[in-house]
């Protein structure tokens, strides 16, 4: 909450502060992009090894909630979302609701993803499917990464 509330006084003190952000997320977005574009055209997805038949549902859920925790671009990721929900114009109650509804959203969602993903039937289709997967997650974050860095273009210009 205080994060939040921190981020909107410097955004609205600041206004650069917020465009150059738009840039930082756009660059990293479209960045993920290249790199899962050039996993498609290579056909090179990072190999699956799953240890998911000796772990209990549970263990599943923690080790998903584990893997966004420590994972620096899951923080980039929220950021650039924070990012997005600042420059919407958004009310001091909801800018301060974003990280707890986020944080609860993140257990819920990661650590369900965590325990779907880990069945045999989801690796099965991953393995088979992970270059066209690939595919999507470039064009997915290629526009993302360049809608931000648009809309700081347009900020910068106006």
């Amino acid at each position: 909450m205080g994060i939040a509330m921190g981020l909107g006084a410097l955004f609205t003190a600041y206004p650069i502060t917020l465009v150059g952000l738009k840039f930082i997320g756009g660059a990293y977005l479209s960045w993920l992009a290249a790199k899962a574009i050039k996993s498609f055209f290579t056909n090179s997805p990072s190999s699956i090894k799953s240890d998911t038949n000796t772990l209990t549902y549970r263990q599943c859920w923690q080790r998903g909630v584990f893997v966004v925790l420590t994972n620096p671009k899951a923080a980039l990721m929220w950021s650039a979302v924070g990012t997005v929900l600042f420059g919407a114009q958004l009310q001091t109650l909801q800018v301060v609701l974003f990280g707890p509804v986020a944080a609860v959203t993140g257990f819920l969602i990661y650590g369900g993803y965590a325990v779907l993903f880990s069945s045999g039937p989801a690796n099965r289709f991953y393995t088979k499917f992970a270059r066209w997967i690939e595919a999507c997650l470039g064009v997915t974050f290629g526009a993302l990464g360049g809608k931000l860095v648009v809309d700081g273009v347009w900020a910068l210009r106006g």
